[in-house]
């Protein structure tokens, strides 16, 4: 009887899932990153509205890439083919790998990704202490941190932002081989179980999927809304990640 581990060690032999995973997030991050400008440009400059949304989208295209991979790697629900480890995976037969007959199979092939999951302008300023020069009749001149309590406060919710999208994007990709070892798992029994069984696990994959990557998503939507909800009350001119993190950075006035 196969297992998902056997998926697993199938998929990580023949295929590169992590590099696979990291195509399927950066087509994510793009969306959210489309959404979210889009909306902008539409008139939406909050970002208590957009983010939610951009996010939303975005999780709803890494499942469309995940179903997409299936159909390149020949995983096609409900013809019981499968470009997998031939023989029983939970006690039902896969029938035969269709990679070789296709002569190597469809993989993705390109360089790695990474994910974007908030504006294309909004990546955090490299310094976020402001340079004045220090008061005296010294000639020397230095950086000195010039924050105020609100202007911490989000400098370290944007930097927590960005920090959980860095961890989020790096666990999937490293336990990329189990995420999408569950997908092929539950197109397996979808498209080999009776049709009693098949109809009531139509959408088997789907939930497995889920079940092992919704909390990365979770986390980031908590802090983005952390993050523009802070912003919104104590920066409300600010439409964007940039320039909420650019007017926390500013120098208090004397």
């Amino acid at each position: 009887m196969r297992s998902r581990e056997a998926w697993r060690s199938f998929l990580e032999r023949r295929y590169s899932p992590r590099l696979h995973m990291s195509l399927i997030l950066a087509a994510s991050g793009f969306v959210s990153m489309v959404v979210s400008w889009a909306m902008l440009a539409g008139g939406v400059d909050s970002m208590l509205v957009r983010y939610p949304v951009a996010i939303s989208f975005s999780y709803g295209m890494f499942l469309l890439g995940v179903w997409i991979w299936l159909q390149l790697m020949g995983l096609r629900e409900g013809l019981g083919i499968l470009d997998g480890p031939s023989g029983d995976v939970g006690g039902y037969n896969t029938g035969r790998i269709v990679t070789d007959a296709r002569g190597g199979g469809g993989t993705f092939d390109g360089g790695g990704a990474s994910t974007a999951w908030a504006e294309s302008e909004s990546a955090v300023p490299a310094r976020i202490v402001s340079a004045s020069p220090r008061s005296g009749s010294g000639s020397g001149s230095g950086f000195s941190f010039d924050l105020d309590g609100d202007g911490l406060v989000l400098v370290l919710l944007a930097l927590a932002l960005v920090a959980a999208v860095f961890f989020c994007s790096g666990y999937l990709v490293f336990y990329a081989p189990d995420v999408l070892a569950e997908a092929a798992f539950g197109a397996a029994l979808t498209g080999t179980l009776a049709k009693t069984a098949a109809k009531q696990s139509r959408d088997g994959w789907v939930s497995g999927v889920v079940r092992k990557t919704w909390w990365p998503y979770a986390v980031i939507l908590v802090l983005a809304l952390a993050f523009a909800g802070f912003a919104a009350h104590h920066f409300p001119q600010a439409k964007t990640f940039k320039q909420a993190v650019a007017m926390a950075a500013q120098p208090k006035e004397r």
